[in-house]
């Protein structure tokens, strides 16, 4: 096909507004000389989440988790955890103490209010995965 005339004209505006539009040329739709906000603030460290177990007993009174975990899990005493009830909602944050049996691991509540049921995770910071 010989591109010549009109419609190389109208070809070259469309994807010239194309590309424009998708930030290929270096335009961003709406542009004002200003770099973009990120959409989320960012606040501590990040965390990779890996998924522990289920709690299965709360004492609110001596603020402790009973988790039974899906195997015979081994983290290290202290570990960061949390606990997440339905719709992925935080409702803890959890330390793990050195108290086991068998499949089961206990954890100190050091803020929000866990509920049987709820899913545990262990809270790894970025990075710091090559460390186990």
């Amino acid at each position: 096909m010989k591109w010549s005339g009109p419609a190389t004209i109208v070809w070259i505006g469309t994807v010239a507004t194309a590309l424009s539009g998708c930030g290929l040329l270096g335009g961003k739709s709406g542009d004002d000389g200003q770099e973009a906000a990120p959409t989320e603030a960012v606040s501590g460290p990040e965390y990779r989440r890996y998924p522990v177990g289920e709690i299965t007993f709360v004492n609110l009174g001596e603020e402790f988790v009973l988790i039974r975990t899906t195997g015979l899990i081994k983290l290290p005493e202290g570990s960061k955890m949390e606990s997440v009830g339905e719709q992925s909602i935080e409702t803890g944050e959890l330390v793990l103490s050195p108290e086991r049996k068998r499949a089961f691991l206990v954890a100190d509540i050091r803020s929000g209010s866990p509920q049987v049921g709820d899913r545990v995770n262990w809270l790894v910071e970025r990075g710091a995965e090559d460390s186990f």
